[in-house]
């Protein structure tokens, strides 16, 4: 499993408390981000591309995972989409930057053009 980069992460946090996501819901939020990301990154699909939630929610099922807990995932995964939007170009190149510079795989982000 990888792990969210630092930077992505808070931003996300901020992005959850911005759209009043209840606190105790946060950390699950988090959990799907990085399941969605890791997915991705498996099966080679750009993480901004939407044609990918449906495979991923798929995924989900074939886990054994609730329709809630699909559900929300699928609220986390939009919320995710929502905040790369709202992050511009620049400073989805600041979260690469900072994921590189630790060495991690910087394929996950793409820049929304």
């Amino acid at each position: 499993m990888i792990e969210t980069p630092p930077a992505l992460q808070s931003k996300f946090e901020e992005h959850l408390q911005d759209k009043a996501i209840p606190d105790n819901l946060h950390r699950m939020y988090q959990k799907w981000l990085r399941f969605y990301l890791d997915f991705c990154k498996k099966y080679h699909v750009p993480p901004k591309y939407e044609k990918s939630l449906p495979p991923f929610i798929e995924k989900l099922r074939d886990k054994q995972q609730s329709q809630a807990q699909q559900e929300q995932a699928i609220k986390a995964v939009n919320l995710y989409w929502e905040l790369l939007n709202e992050m511009g170009p620049l400073n989805c190149s600041i979260v690469l930057i900072s994921w590189r510079d630790k060495q991690k795989v910087s394929i996950l982000l793409v820049v929304p053009l």
